[in-house]
């Protein structure tokens, strides 16, 4: 797996958040990256996920999609 400090802003072509544990809440996030690869990051590098993806794919203002939230510690 890549260390998500390595990927690239520009490299992400979409995101894909999980919510599989925890019906709401976000508790994994998949990076597909221009050339087709998929990582998928959780735990201890959740955090620095989700503020990549959503340096990628800024919220629409007043967004209340689950993406859009911030973080829960």
């Amino acid at each position: 797996m890549t260390p998500i400090n390595e990927i690239k802003p520009e490299e992400i072509r979409s995101v894909i958040y999980v919510d599989a544990g925890t019906p709401g809440r976000v508790n994994s996030v998949k990076l597909i990256t221009m050339d087709g690869h998929i990582h998928t990051y959780h735990g201890d590098d959740l955090p620095l996920d989700l503020a990549l993806a959503i340096d990628v794919f800024r919220p629409e203002t007043g967004s209340t999609r689950m993406a859009d939230q911030p973080l829960e510690e």
